[in-house]
This record gives C-alpha cells, structure tokens and sequence, in this order.
C-alpha cells in the first residue's frame, strides 16, 4: 500500500497501521444550489506523486485570472513545469534547496513558500507548453515516470556520482521528456503575469501578489480540548481560532481563493468529506499524512442579532445581505475546496457545483484532535494561506 499512499499524500508520511480503502466510488450527490462563494476554478486534476502543495499553488494562480503580457487569459498553468524546477533546486548541490541524502518522500516535498518562491525565480508556464516532444495532452502519470527515472539516476545512473547542474538539466530533461532550453520563450516571468483579480480588487502582477499573502498557522489551543480522549472535536473555539476562521469566511465572500494545509486521515475519508464522526465510526486510525488545497466555498449558522432568527447557508446563492450576515454573524459548519485526487476512480470525490474532484471537510474535523499514534494526538488544520487584509 505504501505505493498508493504516496500517489495521494504530500509534505510527510506518517506510518500508522491503518490502510487506505479502495472501495468508495463516484460520489452520486450533486449541489445544485447555486454558489454562497464564487471562487472559480479550473477541472480538478490528479497528483501522481506527493507533491499537493504545487497542485494547490496552482489552482490559487488559476482562480486568480492570470493573464500575459498580451492580455491573453492562461487558463491551465502546468504543475509539471514546477515539479521539474522544484526537482532541479533539490538535485543541484549549488542551490539553496539541494538535498543530501535524497529520498523519495523528500524530493517529492515542499510546501506554501517553496511553491511561490519557484514561481517567483523561474516563472510558470501553460501546460501545453510544457508537454512531452510529440504530445498533444499530459500524461496524468507523467510526474511519477519522471520521478521514478530520477531516482533510479541517482542511485544507480548519471546523477550518482555527477550532479552538475549540466548533468542535473539533462537528466531531468530526460525524465520529463523535453528541452528546458528551447522553452526559455514560453516561460511567463511572475513580474509579467498580470491577475485579473487581487486581493485590492485591480489587476497586479503575480509576483507582487504572492509577497502579501500570508501563511498563518492556525493556533493550537489544547484547553478547546477537555477529554483526554481521541479522535476529539473542540468543545470551545479560542478567540484566536474563531478570528481566523472569520478572516477565512471574509476572503471567500470576496471570491479569493484561500489555501488550507492539515492532516489527512483517510479513515475519516468518506464520499468526498471529512468528518470526524466517520473517523470513529472506523474506530481506528487510518493512513495519514499532511496535504494542502485551495478553497471554494463554505457553509454557515447563525442567528441574527436583529431578529434573534437562526439562518443557515448553503452551498447556493443568496443575498449580499445575508452573505454578510453569514461573515459577520454565522458560524462555519463546513469548508469545500479544490483537491488533487482526480475526479473518480478508486477514491470518491466530492461534487460542488455539478463538478467533480472536490473535497468537503464538516467542522468536526476542522476542530479535531486525532491520534497519530498509539501515544499521540495531532490537530487537523495547520494553517490558512490568507489576503493581505483579511
């Protein structure tokens, strides 16, 4: 199973003596009410190694409407390009992010800053200009051959004894089946990509975008846990979390993509969501590992202060006046977002508005407190990505 494992989870892998299920399928429920928060997106895609943490910088650049220099939308940014970028860093020792000794898990890794910082130096690049010599589509494996071929070279090929960066550039050109150096024309510097849409509500280049977005870790606050007991879910939210979870709800009503980082527990993985009730259903832990992606939506509860009325909202469209009333007054009761899981096969996604590959995560596990070992807990949620003022 540890194959399949990594296929799915990114940034670290937790040994657990949990498995992954095989047995869910396409998820038969469609939302169709319309959207509380209109953050699109672009078709969800598949990560083939543990590298999330490209495929949520991706789809935040997506969701932003970048544009060229001619004005023309980029609607597909390649998340082979990074990886192959991210891969060079990693394998040249001259670099800041080399790595020694290498390993699988390692080089797949990385996280916010990484992301921004390879997009920032090396630019980003539409997928189709980034496809393999003679290929008119990605390969969904595609980042997995080249991994395998990678590794297979610096344990037994070119890269063992030799990691120049000539030799780095072609063995990587190699794995993923292209020439970097013919491409230096497609590749589309930060400083020149413009995003339709900004935290300050007016084009800006990329590069001057990702310096003011934050990470912010989303604080542990163990008094919000009363029982010793786990999995748990927080019996109080801290002042501290209730913020920024209200800054979260703030930045989607404004459709900006939010990226969320926590833990992945797959035994609390049914249909698409997350919920701790699933967890202990399962009774035990499952397989678990850190994972990152960008949000779309949420769903909330209230009551109005006016009224003393309880609202809710769903995932559909309803007034400015009650989406305000929701940010100011309602109290999350779930986070939908884009995933990386692809769109059917062996694990069900969940469906947001009628498009499949999605993930939904019920506020029991946002809040949770699970076991990662037989002597240990962890809480889910790590950090949010947020706007600069919000």
């Amino acid at each position: 199973m540890l194959k399949e494992n990594v296929r799915f989870l990114s940034l670290f892998i937790i040994a657990t003596s949990g498995s992954i299920s095989s047995s869910c399928s396409q998820p038969s429920k469609t939302s169709t009410a319309p959207l509380t928060v209109a953050v699109s997106h672009s078709p969800a895609k598949f990560q083939a190694v543990g590298n999330c943490w490209i495929y949520a910088f991706v789809s935040w650049t997506e969701s932003m409407k970048p544009v060229d220099e001619k004005g023309s939308h980029i609607e597909d940014v390649s998340e082979s390009y990074l990886f192959y970028r991210s891969l060079q860093e990693y394998l040249n020792p001259q670099n800041v992010f080399s790595m020694s000794p290498l390993t699988r898990e390692g080089i797949e890794g990385g996280d916010w800053k990484r992301a921004t910082d390879l997009a920032e130096f090396y630019g980003i690049m539409r997928e189709k200009d980034f496809l393999p010599q003679g290929s008119t589509q990605e390969d969904p494996d595609r980042q997995e051959k080249a991994l395998n071929y990678v590794m297979n070279s610096v344990q037994n090929g070119k890269l063992k004894n030799d990691r120049s960066e000539n030799t780095v550039v072609s063995e990587l050109d190699r794995a993923f089946q292209v020439d970097i150096s013919s491409l230096a024309k497609v590749i589309l510097p930060a400083a020149n990509v413009n995003l339709a849409r900004s935290a300050s509500g007016k084009p800006r280049p990329l590069a001057l975008e990702l310096t003011d977005w934050t990470h912010i870790q989303f604080s542990t606050e163990m008094s919000d846990y009363p029982d010793d007991s786990t999995p748990a879910v927080a019996k109080t939210i801290s002042p501290s979390r209730e913020a920024m979870l209200v800054r979260v709800k703030r930045a989607l009503g404004k459709s900006l993509p939010v990226v969320m980082g926590f833990t992945v527990d797959f035994n609390a993985y049914e249909n698409g969501v997350f919920s701790l009730a699933t967890l202990k259903k399962n009774s035990k832990r499952g397989t678990q590992g850190g994972h990152m992606v960008t949000l779309a939506d949420f769903t909330s509860q209230g009551k109005n202060p006016e009224t003393g009325e309880i609202f809710s909202t769903t995932e559909g469209e309803v007034s400015e006046d009650t989406k305000q009333l929701a940010i100011q007054y309602g109290q999350i009761t779930s986070l939908i977002g884009k995933n990386s899981w692809g769109t059917g096969g062996a694990r069900a996604t969940y469906t947001w508005e009628r498009q499949p590959g999605y993930v939904k995560f019920e506020m029991d596990y946002i809040l949770g407190l699970i076991p990662t070992s037989d002597t240990s807990s962890d809480f889910v949620t790590k950090f949010f990505v947020l706007p600069p003022g919000y």
